[in-house]
C-alpha cells in the first residue's frame, strides 16, 4: 500500500476530468477531457465539484491551490472543459478559518439559490462572512462586520439560513436565522456560551 508517513514526502497529485457516459464504448477508447484553470498556471491544485445549479443547466467548480494561498470559483463548460473565473480569494499567508472556509483541503461553503444565484463563504474582509453572486455576476456581502460566521446551513427549501456566529462577543456563538438572499439576522439563542444547531427537515 502507498502511504505518506512523513510530512516532507511528496504529496499526491490530483487531476480533474470529464468523461461522457457511454456504456457501449470500450474502456480503452474512453476520452477524458481534462480541466485546467489557466489562472493557476502550473501550480498544483485540487478541484471540487461540479456544483450544479437548481435548474441543472450550469456547473461551477472550486479550485484550491495546494499551498492554500488561492481559491478560485469558476464556471465549467462540461462539453469543452473550459473554465471562467467568477470569484478569486488570495491570502499570502494561508486561506482557512471556520469550517465554512476552505481549510485542510476541504472546499468552502457553496450553495445555489433560485434564479441562478449562489452563496459562498470568504474571509476577504478579514472576517468569515457569506457572499451572494447574482445571475449577472455581481456580488455582495450577506453578512458583514468585525465578527465571524462560524457555520451556516441553508434550509431545504432554500429560503433561509441557520447561522452560528460570534456577533456579540468572540467567546459566544449564538444561532441566528436570516433570509437566504440576505436581510435581518434574528437571534434564536440567549444564554452565554457556544451554541450549535441543526435545521429540521421542514426548516421550522
Amino acid at each position: 500500500e502507498t502511504a505518506r508517513p512523513k510530512v516532507g514526502e511528496p504529496e499526491d497529485e490530483f487531476r480533474f476530468g470529464i468523461v461522457r457516459n457511454d456504456p457501449i464504448v470500450d474502456p480503452d477508447d474512453v476520452e477524458v477531457v481534462w480541466v485546467a484553470l489557466s489562472e493557476a498556471g502550473d501550480r498544483a491544485t485540487i478541484v471540487y465539484g461540479p456544483f450544479w445549479n437548481l435548474e441543472g443547466t450550469r456547473a461551477v467548480i472550486q479550485v484550491i491551490s495546494r499551498d492554500h494561498k488561492d481559491l478560485w470559483i469558476a464556471d465549467l463548460d462540461v462539453e469543452t472543459g473550459k473554465t471562467r473565473v467568477l470569484q478569486h480569494d488570495r491570502d499570502d499567508a494561508w486561506l482557512g478559518g471556520p469550517p465554512i472556509q476552505v481549510n485542510y483541503f476541504q472546499p468552502a461553503l457553496f450553495e445555489w439559490l433560485s434564479g441562478d444565484r449562489f452563496v459562498f463563504a470568504s474571509e476577504r474582509s478579514g472576517f468569515s462572512h457569506l457572499y451572494l453572486v447574482d445571475s449577472d455576476g455581481t456580488s455582495r456581502a450577506l453578512t458583514s462586520g468585525d465578527w465571524e460566521v462560524r457555520d451556516a446551513s441553508l434550509s431545504r427549501d432554500k429560503t433561509s439560513w441557520l447561522i452560528r456566529a460570534g456577533r456579540e462577543h468572540p467567546c459566544d456563538d449564538h444561532l441566528y436565522s436570516m433570509p437566504a438572499a440576505g436581510g435581518e439576522m434574528t437571534r434564536l439563542t440567549s444564554e452565554m456560551g457556544r451554541h450549535e444547531g441543526l435545521l429540521s427537515p421542514d426548516g421550522r
